[in-house]
């Protein structure tokens, strides 16, 4: 469904918290429109990114079952793909494009870590040094926008300090 104030179907923040949870509404309402334009909720997209958080919340739990520790073309494609990512979702933030940035961040990411462990045959045979420096680069990425849910990946990592207060992923020259 689509919200607009000049069509009249306002719903109160509040509900849409009660329903879909905080993180689910900012990122939602923050990639609604590109820039600083108003935003228009759209409700169809709250399981495209709640599919995407799910999924990235499982890796996250099982990444130490990761037991390979070979560096093979697939771990390399990973990390460069993340590191091409890394620089874009910066510059979308820098300005202001926080569905660009999402779609760099999240889809993108997730679809080539989705990639990676079909690669791999699965996460017991991906590199657990690898998979746990993306992970914790792609939640630094998505902390803007799902604060909350970054957090407890972060704790989940086996981090003892706040995401927060944690440097912005760089790329690694």
């Amino acid at each position: 469904e689509k919200m607009s104030k000049s069509k009249g179907n306002m719903v109160p923040f509040r509900n849409l918290i009660n329903k879909f949870g905080s993180d689910l509404v900012r990122i939602n309402i923050a990639c609604s429109n590109e820039g600083m334009d108003d935003a228009i909720w759209y409700e169809d997209n709250i399981k495209g990114y709640s599919t995407r958080l799910e999924f990235l919340h499982e890796v996250c739990k099982d990444f130490k079952k990761a037991g390979s520790k070979k560096t093979r073309n697939a771990e390399r494609f990973l990390l460069s793909t993340l590191e091409n990512n890394i620089q874009l979702a910066t510059e979308f933030y820098e300005n202001l494009k926080f569905r660009s940035a999402v779609n760099i961040a999240l889809f993108d990411n997730l679809n080539n870590l989705k990639w990676y462990l079909k690669r791999t045959d699965g996460i017991k045979n991906a590199n657990e040094k690898v998979l746990e420096d993306f992970l914790t680069s792609v939640i630094k990425l998505i902390a803007p926008l799902s604060p909350h849910l970054s957090e407890e990946l972060w704790s989940i990592l086996g981090n003892k300090d706040f995401i927060s207060t944690e440097k912005w992923p760089e790329k690694t020259d």
